[in-house]
């Protein structure tokens, strides 16, 4: 596994809550990666869960409306 980026933090994700990222940024990159790099920042023990992923989404809506400009 690479250790730069989040290899270095040996995150397991299963296929399904990965298809749910890939599926919630609907052919955005970054969106997915930032998605990803959030669930991964949120994982206990090692597994992202669709819990994190749900978090996740949440904090990213957040931060988005950050300004309080979005509705």
């Amino acid at each position: 596994m690479n250790q730069k980026g989040l290899g270095r933090l040996n995150i397991k994700i299963e296929d399904q809550v990965l298809q749910n990222i890939i599926d919630y940024a609907n052919g955005d990159a970054r969106r997915a990666l930032n998605t990803l790099e959030i669930s991964a920042n949120l994982a206990i023990k090692g597994r992202i869960t669709p819990a994190e992923v749900k978090e996740a989404l949440q904090k990213r809506i957040l931060l988005y409306d950050k300004k309080g400009e979005e509705h």
